[in-house]
């Protein structure tokens, strides 16, 4: 765990190192939902068709970093701690088909930084299979349900104070732009939630699982911010994603200040270079 006054963040080393615990600082209520190995905020990945099975259904090549759906942990290579920084590496499992993935190598760099943590992701593929342009989470963030208002911006005029949108997912994938880059999931109970701002992608997809009042550990609530792009051989990719606990408009000034401080002094964490030919997934 790394903690400071505003947020507190952990992974877990005996599932792929994922990131399975986040809340403010000194708060023994968990915001994340661990249910299974493809829940957490972790990195997941899709590609070719491979004849694997997920509990029935016809699925695809997917290198998750936490494991697969039968709970096969991945591979930790490192978890490390140093200060307010984590940083961890993995070879992730095949979601359905439960190989270890040897020729994909993910890594994490977690930092606090004031009242948000910076995710720094990367991943790499090195084996020799082509595989097709799928949607890309980046990352696959779960939640806990009783989050239940997810609130973005999806107009023409981002950055500009301009009226948010708001919806409340059902248990099947929807999908929306964010011009702004960034979604929250908000308790509309307390008003305060999670946000979620990865600078590079343009369009996220969501769902909940459960219903309202229910207790059961496998309800959720799904947000990852998307984009269209293939692993192919040799493909390396790094990217930011920046988190923050609190209420909409503190989460939107918070993305704000980090979007003006890196455009003035670390333009490339708003970029990745490996994502130059990538597309919005809507």
């Amino acid at each position: 765990m790394v903690e400071n006054a505003s947020i507190k963040i952990g992974v877990d080393p005996a599932r792929g190192a994922g990131i399975f615990w986040l809340s403010r600082g000194g708060s023994p209520a968990n915001l994340l939902n661990e249910f299974d190995c493809g829940r957490f905020i972790q990195q997941s990945y899709y590609g070719r068709q491979d004849g694997s099975d997920w509990n029935g259904k016809p699925w695809s090549w997917n290198p998750v970093q936490c494991g697969s759906w039968q709970n096969q942990p991945a591979r930790v290579l490192e978890c490390s701690k140093k200060g307010n920084c984590i940083a961890t590496q993995v070879n992730p499992r095949n979601w359905a088909g439960q190989q270890l993935c040897d020729d994909v190598w993910m890594r994490a760099d977690i930092s606090l930084a004031g009242k948000h943590a910076d995710l720094k992701f990367t991943v790499r593929y090195s084996g020799c299979s082509d595989n097709p342009v799928r949607i890309q989470e980046l990352p696959a963030v779960f939640l806990s349900r009783k989050l239940g208002q997810l609130v973005f911006y999806d107009g023409p005029e981002p950055w500009q104070g301009k009226a948010l949108t708001t919806k409340e997912p059902g248990q099947v994938n929807e999908n929306y732009r964010i011009t702004e880059n960034w979604a929250a999931y908000i308790d509309p109970t307390t008003g305060e939630g999670v946000g979620i701002y990865t600078p590079v992608a343009q369009t996220i997809t969501c769902y909940r699982v459960g219903k309202d009042g229910s207790a059961a550990c496998s309800d959720c609530s799904y947000v990852a911010p998307t984009m269209r792009f293939a692993l192919q051989p040799g493909f390396e990719m790094s990217y930011h994603c920046f988190i923050m606990i609190g209420t909409v408009e503190e989460i939107r000034k918070e993305f704000s200040d980090i979007r003006g401080w890196a455009l003035n002094n670390r333009p490339e964490m708003l970029a990745s270079a490996a994502l130059a030919g990538a597309t919005p997934a809507i």
